[in-house]
């Protein structure tokens, strides 16, 4: 990012679509040198998106006080990664494992991940379109079948 510009912000309606979906929309429509993925009830404390850009590295804020080198909900990305490695996998159903997968693969990449301890953003309410669909347990049982089917193992954060 050139200091004192916005690029630009496309914002992506989900609408059922997946949240994998969404943003691979999202990030093949950006021109921008960093992505920013971004939930829409996201409240900065401290920081800005700017802040989460690093070259050749992955950047999350700290959120609700908890750092981790990456959260789905808040992720920064140099264009140069996405081009690398691509967007998330598709094949997860509205949600759930997706990010999981996501941060599988940049590892996998040797993507460095990184938490900036001085950006902290509160999260109040995740997941709280998913756990208001009636099916979001169907889709959340299944997704956790295609994770183990495509890693092997249990995702980082368990969900």
């Amino acid at each position: 990012l050139v200091p004192g510009s916005f690029d630009e912000i496309i914002l992506v309606w989900n609408d059922r679509m997946g949240y994998a979906k969404a943003i691979n929309k999202g990030l093949s429509l950006a021109t921008g040198d960093y992505l920013c993925v971004m939930n829409d009830d996201l409240v900065w404390e401290m920081g800005s998106p700017r802040d989460l850009c690093k070259a050749n590295t992955v950047v999350s804020p700290r959120i609700n006080g908890v750092s981790q080198p990456f959260w789905g909900c808040c992720f920064c990305l140099p264009r140069s990664v996405y081009e690398k490695v691509g967007g998330l996998d598709e094949r997860y159903r509205i949600s759930y494992y997706d990010d999981e997968d996501y941060w599988l693969t940049l590892e996998q990449a040797k993507v460095p991940l990184l938490c900036n301890e001085m950006v902290d953003v509160r999260h109040p309410q995740g997941g709280r379109t998913l756990h208001s669909m009636p099916d979001h347990r169907e889709f959340q049982e299944e997704n956790h079948q295609k994770f183990l089917d495509k890693w092997g193992r249990e995702p980082n954060n368990g969900h």
